[in-house]
């Protein structure tokens, strides 16, 4: 015998321009100062609304805890989501909606391992053999104010000796497709009518390693800095970018060593004296430490004012090369 169960608590007055179709529908309090201006319609297997005016608890619409002893899987939670239609598909859909200044969580997810398995605080698999998109986990984030807006904010902590990833992306294909571990755009709107030209499709602070080829699309764009020397000797200088412009010396100069910096192996290093003075690199001086000389093929070189040296360093033999020099 089949049996609808519809249970109804404390609703109070709902907006009209919202319909619900529920299996079970559950609501501890409802918030009759949210407005929607769209109607909508919404037909929810389980519809749970929790609000809470006490500031010091934690209000949960809907807690799952599933606990396994065996060798099956334990979830906690388990969504389906089947259109049949022209409209999406949900198999869980969590909406986050604040007014103070706690923060808002729309999913919020946390693993706990104490064996050897791996631990998930967010799994997603997809599986589709359409022609559509398939997105494993698709984030949007939207904001109107000062502050950043993040689609993906990810941290990583680990005490032990294992290795730590703020994020880990593997493409697989075994199709005539292109797989990418990660595929960034970055879009830029006018403001105030104004042409935004600082987009950045990944912008990454600290050393950033790739082990394989990499393909530049349309140009590469180095880091630029100021790099202030003085007349006469300068022993080490410490870049702070791939590309230094040299100022500040009204008299010849010259750079004795560098400090590596980056992954050391194939950095590559471009200096312009940007001063009508010349510019000399000291080949294999000894006026500074023995992993920072410059080797400029058994000679100094000196531009004759302006000038610009392009230089890679060799981690193996702990020198910096000299790839191109134009006096």
């Amino acid at each position: 015998m089949n049996i609808l169960l519809l249970v109804i608590l404390n609703l109070g007055i709902r907006p009209n321009d919202i319909s619900y179709n529920n299996g079970m529908l559950k609501d501890s309090v409802w918030n009759p100062t949210l407005t929607i201006a769209t109607p909508l319609n919404y037909h929810t297997g389980i519809f749970i609304n929790a609000c809470s005016t006490v500031s010091n608890n934690h209000n949960s619409a809907l807690t799952g805890y599933c606990e396994n002893f065996g060798t099956a899987g334990a979830r906690g939670l388990l969504g389906v989501g089947k259109a049949t239609g022209t409209g999406s598909s949900d198999g869980v859909c969590a909406f986050a909606y604040g007014t103070g200044i706690g923060e808002n969580y729309g999913f919020r997810g946390s693993a706990d391992n104490t064996s050897s398995g791996n631990a998930y605080g967010i799994y997603t698999n997809v599986t589709d053999n359409g022609t559509g998109y398939h997105f494993g986990g698709y984030l949007t984030s939207s904001a109107n104010t000062a502050n950043p807006s993040v689609g993906v904010s990810a941290t990583a902590y680990n005490k032990g000796s294992g290795v730590v990833y703020g994020g880990s992306f593997t493409a697989r294909d075994s199709g005539t497709g292109i797989p990418y571990g990660v595929y960034a755009e970055s879009d830029s709107y006018a403001v105030y009518g104004a042409s935004r030209s600082d987009n950045y499709a990944g912008y990454f602070v600290g050393n950033v390693t790739v082990t394989k080829g990499t393909t530049i699309g349309t140009f590469l764009e180095l880091g630029r800095s100021p790099l202030s020397l003085v007349n006469g000797d300068n022993d080490t200088i410490i870049p702070t970018s791939s590309y230094l412009v040299v100022s500040g010396p009204t008299a010849p100069f010259s750079i004795n060593g560098i400090k590596p910096f980056g992954t050391n192996n194939g950095t590559v290093l471009t200096i312009r004296n940007n001063t009508d003075q010349n510019m000399t690199l000291s080949n294999l001086s000894v006026r500074c430490d023995a992993s920072f000389r410059i080797n400029t093929q058994s000679v100094d070189v000196t531009t004759t004012g302006s000038g610009t040296a392009i230089l890679v360093y060799d981690a193996s033999s702990g020198i910096w090369e000299l790839f191109s020099f134009v006096p």
